[in-house]
């Protein structure tokens, strides 16, 4: 009893701590209890850093939602897109260079096109933070498109009117949550 139960005490032992290590490591293999989030992810992206992933999912009424998944910690998915009735998130999305903020467009999905009521948000990696980027007067109320990030913290974004080919870039500097005309273009 005593030198068998004790090897077979240490050795179940071991393999908790194995598992821990491994969760922490890989993180949680599958669907986090109390977790929502659909099933499989349609369109996923690592961040720079390597620290989460960005998955687009599909919730039951077949809407768009983007979920950040942590990839180093048993913390759970993440649900980035708050949105309001009617609308969706679209495909595209992007990490900031180091990976600290994730960039994304929603659009209203009652039957307009992503072209004419499109707009961008950014949130922290651990899904806090969240910001729409609206464009000064008179741009406002147009639809803006994601260019691509300029450094951890700048977003350029593009704001092109239907009846023009040629738009207009913003630079959203999200720490300060300024916007600016982009004139370098």
């Amino acid at each position: 009893m005593t030198r068998a139960k004790n090897i077979y005490l240490l050795l179940g032992l071991a393999a908790v701590v194995v598992a821990v290590f491994w969760a922490r490591l890989v993180g949680p293999a599958g669907p986090v209890p109390g977790d929502h989030a659909p099933d499989a992810a349609s369109n996923s992206q690592r961040s720079p850093n390597g620290s989460a992933e960005a998955q687009l999912r599909f919730n039951k009424g077949q809407v768009p939602e983007l979920w950040i998944v942590p990839l180093r910690s048993v913390r759970r998915r993440i649900k980035v897109s708050r949105l309001q009735p009617g609308e969706a998130v679209d495909a595209n999305f992007a990490w900031s260079t180091k990976g600290t903020l994730l960039a994304f467009e929603t659009y209203n999905a009652e039957g307009h096109s992503p072209m004419t009521t499109s707009h961008v948000w950014v949130v922290r990696a651990d899904g806090s933070g969240l910001r729409e980027v609206i464009l000064p007067s008179p741009n406002e109320r147009r639809s803006t498109h994601i260019d691509r990030w300029t450094d951890d913290d700048s977003l350029r974004v593009l704001s092109t009117p239907l009846e023009s080919e040629r738009g207009t870039a913003f630079t959203f500097v999200y720490s300060k949550q300024e916007i600016q005309e982009d004139r370098s273009q």
